[in-house]
């Protein structure tokens, strides 16, 4: 694999990552709100 593919693809973990993380923490926000 080039390096330049191994950057595309830890970045795009990353933003995966992030994204699944503060769905997560919002998601545990509306509940302890609204459960």
């Amino acid at each position: 694999m080039k390096k330049n593919e191994i950057i595309l693809l830890v970045i795009l973990a990353v933003l995966i990552g992030i994204y699944i993380g503060s769905v997560d923490y919002l998601s545990k926000i509306i509940i302890s709100n609204f459960g």
